[in-house]
C-alpha cells in the first residue's frame, strides 16, 4: 500500500535535509581552516629550515643535494596543501530557497512580491517551496562534495610534505656525516667551543 506524503510533511524532510547540507559546509569550513593554520606553519618551518641550514651549508654530496632537493619538495606540497585550504575557505557558491533579493526591486523593497508570498494558497507556497528546496540542496550537495574532494588533497599533500621533511632531516643527517667539513656553523662553532678558557664567560 502506497503512501502519499502531505506537502507539509515533504517540505519538513527537505528543510531537515537542507540544514544537513548546510551543517556539513560548517564542518568542512572549519576543516579547511584548520588545514590552513598547519599548513602554513609547516610552509613557513620549511622555508626558515631551508635559509637557515642551506646558508650554512656547502651543498658538495649527493646526500646533502638529495636532501636540499626533499626541502624543496616538501614546501612545495605545503604550499599547495596550503593553497587547497584557502581555495576551499573562499568558496561560497551556496544556494538558499529563498535569497533577500527576491523581495527587492531596484534597492527598493518589492512590496508586491511580499504580498503575492503573503497571500498565496498553501497548495501553491509548498509547491513552490519544495522545488526551490530541491534545487538549492542538489547544488549545495555538488559544492560541499568539491569541497570535500579539495581538502582531502590537501590532507594528502600536507601529510607528503612532513613524510618528505622526515626523510629530507635523516638525508641531511647523514650527509653531514659523510661529510662534516661541509657545515660551516660547526666549522666557526665547535673551535671556538675547545679553544675557549676555562671559566670564561
Amino acid at each position: 500500500m502506497s503512501y502519499a506524503l502531505p506537502d507539509k510533511e515533504f517540505f519538513q524532510e527537505l528543510k531537515d535535509q537542507f540544514q544537513r547540507e548546510v551543517d556539513l559546509k560548517d564542518k568542512l569550513d572549519t576543516k579547511a581552516a584548520h588545514l590552513m593554520t598547519i599548513a602554513g606553519t609547516v610552509t613557513t618551518l620549511l622555508l626558515g629550515m631551508v635559509v637557515f641550514v642551506f646558508g650554512q651549508i656547502n651543498v658538495d654530496t649527493n646526500l646533502i643535494k638529495i636532501s636540499f632537493a626533499l626541502l624543496i619538495a616538501g614546501i612545495i606540497c605545503g604550499g599547495l596543501s596550503l593553497f587547497a585550504a584557502v581555495l576551499t575557505h573562499i568558496t561560497k557558491n551556496y544556494t538558499y530557497p529563498i535569497g533577500e533579493e527576491v523581495f527587492y526591486k531596484n534597492n527598493q523593497i518589492d512590496k508586491e512580491t511580499i504580498k503575492k508570498f503573503r497571500e498565496s494558497s498553501d497548495k501553491k507556497f509548498y509547491s513552490a517551496m519544495i522545488e526551490e528546496y530541491l534545487f538549492s540542496i542538489k547544488e549545495n550537495s555538488k559544492e560541499n562534495r568539491k569541497k570535500s574532494r579539495t581538502i582531502n588533497g590537501g590532507h594528502v599533500t600536507l601529510l607528503a610534505a612532513i613524510l618528505i621533511t622526515i626523510f629530507a632531516i635523516i638525508t641531511l643527517y647523514f650527509g653531514i656525516l659523510e661529510s662534516p667539513d661541509s657545515f660551516s656553523l660547526f666549522q666557526k662553532t665547535i673551535p671556538e667551543i675547545l679553544n675557549k678558557p676555562p671559566h670564561s664567560p
